[in-house]
């Protein structure tokens, strides 16, 4: 009896041990899920997710690949969140991509040679020496950061890359607020997703990383009238 009783606290020893490792392995790849982080799920096969889902990297000279966002933005609404990027080279070759990041129709499959902006369904900003510098066919950024502001409306499908510190600067003279000249309006019908897009094209070694702000209290910007930050 006294054998038996040994052998059953000892598996319910073993089992609450391995929930406490799941749980701590979950937290240090997850963060709150309230808020969106990468979806391992969703991406394609050479770009890895760390820092608690919210970094998307990779090492190499691929071209175009994509991960998106785990929860979508909601529908009929206005929604504002960051990306950010990091480990970006300098003296890019021939102004080369490092990085990119924006939204896409969640119809679009994280496939080898897919990219965030590689469809009118998405929209993708690109960032070299160390700033976020166009938006492909769409326009350029007129300001000096890593850091960029994207504002969707959901019910409309426009969307605007604006510069975090000053949210009515955006490329091509777009105002979110009045609705009037969105960097791009989505084609399409599907729930619209964050995208990150990590590339090093022609240059190896070198980590990119893509990071989704989803979190408003991660946030440097304030959204404007009429958006919500978060999603």
């Amino acid at each position: 009896m006294r054998k038996l009783l040994v052998l059953v606290l000892s598996f319910v020893t073993t089992i609450a041990c391995a929930q406490v490792m799941v749980a701590r392995s979950r937290l240090n790849h997850f963060p709150n899920a309230a808020h969106a982080y990468w979806d391992v799920t969703q991406k394609y096969v050479n770009i890895n997710v760390s820092g608690r889902g919210l970094i998307a990297s990779y090492v190499g000279t691929a071209g175009n690949h994509f991960v998106r966002s785990t929860n979508a933005i909601p529908a009929l609404s206005k929604r504002y969140f960051e990306i950010v990027f990091q480990n970006n080279f300098t003296g890019g070759v021939g102004g080369n991509e490092g990085q990119g990041g924006g939204v896409i129709d969640g119809a679009v499959v994280p496939s080898a040679g897919a990219a965030c902006y590689a469809t009118t369904a998405g929209l993708a900003i690109y960032a070299t020496d160390g700033k976020a510098y166009s938006v492909t066919s769409q326009g350029a950024a007129s300001w000096t950061s890593n850091r960029v502001a994207v504002e969707v409306d959901s019910t409309t499908r426009n969307v605007w890359m604006c510069d975090p510190a000053n949210t009515s600067t955006c490329i091509k003279g777009g105002n979110p607020v009045t609705g009037t000249t969105p960097t791009k309006t989505l084609t399409g019908s599907g729930s619209i997703y964050a995208c990150g897009d990590p590339e090093n094209q022609f240059l190896s070694g070198i980590q990119s990383q893509v990071v989704l702000v989803s979190d408003p209290a991660q946030m440097v910007g304030t959204p404007p009238t009429g958006f919500t930050a978060g999603f």
